[in-house]
């Protein structure tokens, strides 16, 4: 059994857990939750740690919130 990469993975989005980068047996590659089993699709692996380590930028979430509070009022 192969053993999961961890460096330069960010804990899950969803749960906070350990993530893992596994190659699958088509020489593609995914990373995956230990936790609650959240996963990417497959891609090469550089792609795949790019998409599991996006995060919503936290300015542009602050602006929207501040937008929804001036359409209320």
């Amino acid at each position: 059994m192969q053993k999961a990469i961890r460096k330069g993975l960010l804990p899950c989005p969803h749960c906070g857990g350990r993530a893992g980068l596994w190659q699958a047996y088509d020489s593609s590659w995914c990373v995956q939750c230990d936790r609650c089993g959240a996963m990417t699709m497959r891609f090469d692996k550089d792609e795949a740690v790019k998409r599991w380590n996006r995060r919503v930028n936290e300015k542009a979430k602050t602006k929207k919130e501040n937008q929804k509070a001036k359409e209320k009022d």
